[in-house]
């Protein structure tokens, strides 16, 4: 967006389509619009658009999913007990356009927690995955990625979001808008493709939507007994895990089943320092 902004100072995002003359309307994936005065573009950029426009009108998502975190209607269709949302953006693809299903297939088949997909534009689209039992789609999608560039001559842009509790449900969308805000900052960033967690994506911003994040962090957090004293402890001694012990006065036993329980709950390995970098940050941000 930011590049956008110098190309076209003029330029406004709007959760609504304007029907005002004089202006053309850019869809984003996040259902938002970006609103240009039809005198600011060329007429080479006035075709640009139209061709733009009539793409969009070929995909027309019209699922309870997309309803509910896309278009902020409704409530969540078969609420999942942990949700994980992939962002994924086609940077590249075969011009064989009918190659399409199959590439859907191989993740349908190669990840057992996928719930449902959202086709949000002909590049966009978005995974639901279900974390109730915390299964690794970290490393099942560096495989994928790698059979769809090796077999499919594909580049993909990946962001794998945080696992959010039912708890939050009511929160899952914001979740969801904010994590893709996340994903198309990263998108402006030249080069960029292949597969990015989404402690490291955080950590790479400043944007606004940083803080709404942590926020919604800290309420994760919250919901797990003794995890705060644990992540400021870890913080302290650097994710030593002996040290992190003395210093809580537990076992080693302890501390490591107290960890790997947050993990399966949240995706968050404190034993991580991007992780635990986060989870810190949005402690520093509770107290102030």
């Amino acid at each position: 967006m930011d590049q956008l902004k110098k190309l076209f100072p003029s330029a406004t995002l709007s959760k609504l389509k304007t029907d005002n003359k004089g202006y053309v309307n850019i869809p984003r994936t996040d259902g938002t619009w970006l609103v240009i005065e039809e005198k600011d573009l060329t007429d080479r950029e006035k075709l640009l658009v139209e061709h733009l426009e009539l793409l969009e009108n070929q995909v027309e998502p019209d699922s309870p999913w997309y309803r509910f975190l896309v278009k902020n209607q409704g409530s969540a269709p078969n609420p999942l007990k942990l949700i994980q949302f992939l962002h994924i953006k086609v940077i590249r693809h075969s011009e064989q356009n009918d190659l399409e299903a199959e590439w859907l297939d191989i993740f349908s088949q190669l990840l057992p927690n996928l719930r449902s997909h959202i086709k949000l534009s002909q590049r966009d689209f978005l995974f639901i995955l279900d974390q109730e039992l915390h299964f690794d789609s970290e490393a099942i999608l560096m495989e994928i990625l790698a059979i769809l560039e090796f077999d499919f001559g594909m580049k993909i842009a990946a962001l794998i979001g945080q696992i959010w509790p039912l708890s939050l449900v009511n929160s899952w969308a914001k979740a969801y808008q904010l994590e893709n805000e996340l994903f198309q900052h990263l998108l402006e960033q030249p080069g960029f493709v292949g597969l990015n967690r989404f402690s490291l994506a955080l950590l790479s911003t400043s944007l606004d939507i940083t803080a709404d994040l942590l926020q919604m962090l800290v309420a994760l957090i919250a919901e797990h007994d003794e995890i705060e004293e644990t992540i400021r402890a870890m913080w302290q001694e650097q994710a030593v895990i002996t040290k992190t012990a003395q210093n809580l006065f537990i076992h080693r036993n302890t501390l490591q089943h107290r960890l790997d329980r947050f993990q399966e709950q949240t995706g968050l390995s404190l034993k991580r320092m991007d992780d635990l970098t986060i989870c810190y940050l949005a402690l520093l941000r509770q107290t102030r």
